[in-house]
């Protein structure tokens, strides 16, 4: 279980980094800042990708009690994402 959802994490990062770098580069020569805000996006919801996997996995095993927090907690992770917006 933890290998695969670190290979979610990873990836989601390095993908994210990949698209923010190349957005910074072409925020320098075009003054388009698009692919820098999507890289930040992508860094922001790996974790909760992660978190989501981590919760089927958790629901596949009936492991009930803690498929319940992480659905919780991803839930306390959305609504502030969605307060923080509307700020």
């Amino acid at each position: 279980m933890l290998e695969k959802t670190a290979k979610i994490l990873r990836y989601g990062v390095f993908l994210g980094l990949a698209i923010l770098l190349v957005g910074l580069f072409i925020n320098n020569l075009l003054h388009i800042d698009l692919l820098v805000y999507i890289g930040l996006i992508t860094i922001v919801v790996t974790p909760m990708i992660t978190l989501f996997s981590i919760s089927i996995m958790l629901l596949l095993r009936k492991d009930y009690r803690s498929f319940t927090l992480s659905i919780i907690l991803l839930l306390v992770l959305i609504i502030s994402i969605i307060v923080a917006f509307l700020e």
